[in-house]
């Protein structure tokens, strides 16, 4: 359970590797977690495989989840894929997206409940200090 042999009869077992999981024994391979979900290493039901978190996505069947690429973002659990924003703080998993994205929205980043963004293009930005300023 969790493991799986690649040959029949070979001694030992390798465990699932994450965004997999095995819930019988003696099993040639291991089941996949369905995209926007993953699991960890090991896993032995169909219930490990848990919903990637806001600011993370997992494309296809099997894979792990992964945070949002820089100037992407993903505001819900179980994300197969982030959406496209104009800026943010040039890092990874952003969690919420603002404004009209051809028009200088923003990527922001939540942190407990205070959000945080670089610079809006144009008008007001929030500074990483959270702080109000203009470009």
């Amino acid at each position: 359970v969790g493991t799986f042999q690649e040959q029949s009869g070979q001694g030992g077992c390798t465990p699932c590797a994450p965004g997999t999981y095995q819930k019988n024994t003696a099993s040639l391979s291991c089941d996949k977690c369905p995209a926007g979900s993953s699991s960890v290493e090991g896993s032995s039901a169909a219930s490990a495989c848990k919903p990637c978190e806001k600011g993370s996505f997992a494309e296809t069947v099997g894979s792990i989840c992964s945070k949002c690429p820089v100037k992407t973002y993903s505001d819900v659990t179980g994300a197969t894929a982030c959406k496209e924003c104009y800026s943010n703080l040039d890092q990874t998993g952003a969690t919420r997206g603002t404004g009209d994205l051809a028009n200088g929205g923003t990527c922001l980043i939540e942190i407990g409940v205070t959000f945080f963004a670089r610079r809006c293009s144009g008008d007001i930005g929030v500074g990483l200090d959270g702080t109000l300023g203009t470009d």
